[in-house]
């Protein structure tokens, strides 16, 4: 039994356009979680941070007058 070149081309075709599009739509969903995690996740587990003394010292201090 021959199969025909023509049916071939048609089932790789089709086939290949569904992977594209199946893949197309798995990476919409994938983006969509990643941003919906970013907006669950923004700054309500994050310790809030002491800042440390400043070290810079100012003008005054730094070059004084004779």
């Amino acid at each position: 039994m021959r199969v025909s070149l023509q049916v071939l081309l048609g089932l790789g075709t089709g086939s290949l356009l569904l992977g594209l599009t199946l893949g197309q739509g798995v990476l919409q969903t994938l983006v969509e979680l990643g941003e919906l995690s970013e907006e669950l996740l923004r700054g309500d587990r994050l310790p809030i941070l002491k800042a440390p003394a400043s070290t810079v010292p100012d003008a005054a201090s730094a070059n004084p007058r004779p």
